[in-house]
């Protein structure tokens, strides 16, 4: 792979390569944790993740209890590497940086709030709370109505929302300030056409944009030829005569 290239060609050494191991999916062959994939318990979106760094301290196994997420992992790289991001780049995680170096200082992420829609069981517009969880320490507030304490109840069994009034509260108003933020920008991303970064420029099924379900996105179904198309939303970025080339399946394939 790159990283066993930039070792045989002395680019960088063995001690001095930062690795990074996560998994898409969380894996829990005993079924202790509730939820799995398209869904908000932790069983949907908590993964195991490890950072390897010999040269840079990290080499034997440290547990950081910290709130993170994935968000997180380009300022932490980048903070590992002391380079220094474009004042005009503002990314949206937070460093941790130096918590994994040292556990007492206190955690870089306030909370974090993740949200699901979309796939064939979604059938209808985007609206708040629909598949969320407002993560905070140990709190999980689950489509804003159901509250788990993972101190004491891991597998996420009890709704204890009635006994902390609170805490639900606290955490609505985090979400409530999430939604605000992100509603104006919940619209299509067109795709560029006739940009030279990116010539040619490849549109696929999964790219359509449909207004509830899952375009076809697989091999099994788009082998299964489903009747169903849409539309791609695209900005044509000069004038100018265009080859296009459709294919059922990848050129590469």
């Amino acid at each position: 792979d790159i990283c066993d290239h930039a070792i045989e060609i002395g680019t960088v050494s063995p001690e001095n390569r930062i690795s990074v191991w996560f998994a898409p999916l969380w894996i829990d062959p005993v079924g202790a944790v509730r939820g799995k994939k398209s869904t908000v318990y932790e069983g949907g979106h908590r993964v195991p993740c490890f950072i390897h760094w010999p040269a840079g301290g990290l080499k034997e196994g440290k547990d950081f209890d910290g709130l993170t997420a994935h968000l997180d992992l380009l300022p932490t790289l980048l903070d590992l590497c002391e380079i220094q991001l474009p004042q005009n780049h503002d990314p949206d995680g937070f460093s941790f940086a130096a918590n994994i170096r040292d556990k007492k200082i206190p955690a870089h992420r306030h909370h974090y709030i993740a949200q699901l829609h979309g796939g064939a069981g979604f059938n209808h517009p985007e609206e708040p709370w629909d598949t969320s969880c407002v993560c905070k320490g140990p709190w999980r507030l689950i489509n804003g109505t159901e509250l788990y304490d993972l101190r004491t109840d891991h597998s996420q069994q009890n709704n204890i929302a009635e006994d902390h009034p609170e805490v639900i509260t606290e955490l609505r108003d985090l979400y409530e300030a999430f939604w605000k933020s992100v509603l104006p920008r919940m619209e299509p991303v067109a795709i560029d056409v006739g940009n030279p970064l990116e010539n040619p420029t490849t549109l696929c099924s999964q790219d359509w944009y449909l207004p509830f379900g899952n375009p076809p996105w697989n091999f099994n179904s788009i082998n299964r030829r489903t009747p169903i198309t849409g539309p791609w939303h695209v900005r044509v970025q000069q004038d100018g005569e265009y080859r296009i080339t459709l294919r059922q399946l990848p050129k590469e394939a």
